[in-house]
């Protein structure tokens, strides 16, 4: 009889994304949230001190333009590398052995399981689609003439 700590409750219960992703999911997080702080706030730098730049009012624009690219880059690192991680975790979790005997096995398994799938699809909720969401919704904001772009979505 195996334990709790099997393989295959172990692969059930672990994150399916990767460092690699972890990494992506950060950057899109940061440069999107610095988007849409930019624009919905209006805080654009009009010197960089490191760099010795002052930024005339076109240039602000150019800049904002700069990181929708900077967004848009890694949002696409972040779906590609999350659709190869979910690949694989569900590959590992076909091919793990389910045949395991929890202790707690009784007739509380069914809520216990059904609990759990819960709180896992909430999780990958939370760490897939939210970084998604803010990615696209930062893009929405920055991207040049999206007053265009959206008003054709209203119409």
């Amino acid at each position: 009889m195996a334990a709790p700590e099997s393989t295959a409750f172990r692969i059930k219960t672990r994150s399916p994304l990767s460092e690699t992703t972890w990494k992506e999911r950060r950057s899109l997080l940061v440069a999107g949230m610095i988007g849409i702080i930019i624009v919905k706030l209006g805080i654009v730098p009009a010197k960089i001190s490191a760099l010795g730049v002052e930024l005339t009012p076109q240039n602000q624009e150019s800049l904002k333009v700069v990181l929708s690219f900077v967004v848009f880059y890694f949002l696409i690192c972040f779906v590609i590398q999350l659709i190869l991680d979910v690949l694989g975790w569900t590959y590992t979790l076909a091919s793990a052995d389910w045949n395991v005997t929890y202790p707690f096995q009784s007739g509380l398994f069914n809520k216990k399981s059904l609990v759990m799938t819960v709180l896992i699809s909430v999780r990958l909720l939370i760490e897939i689609l939210l970084p998604i969401i803010l990615g696209v919704y930062s893009l929405l904001l920055l991207w040049p003439g999206k007053e265009n772009f959206l008003r054709f979505f209203h119409q």
